[in-house]
């Protein structure tokens, strides 16, 4: 993957579309790209406490990507779900 900002989709649909490709809790995800479970569930609802809005960062967004697309090059695998 390259980096490409022109290619920035910062919506929620988006976000929860990537999560849903990579098939692990947001607990995994988290401590596997540095992005803190709070901003992950954040980002899942489309704003914070008290209605402001919040949109993936495109480096987030990239990260994201690349984990899913590796989760999806390991046919069957089902990543280690976090408890």
């Amino acid at each position: 993957m390259i980096p490409n900002p022109n290619q920035h989709r910062p919506t929620k649909e988006y976000f929860l579309e990537l999560r849903g490709r990579i098939n692990a809790s947001t607990n995994w995800i988290a401590s596997n790209t540095g992005i803190s479970r709070r901003r992950l569930d954040y980002l899942a609802v489309g704003h914070r406490d008290g209605g402001k809005p919040v949109v993936m960062s495109y480096p987030e967004q990239f990260v994201i990507e690349a984990l899913a697309e590796h989760a999806e090059r390991i046919p069957g695998k089902k990543f280690v779900r976090s408890t």
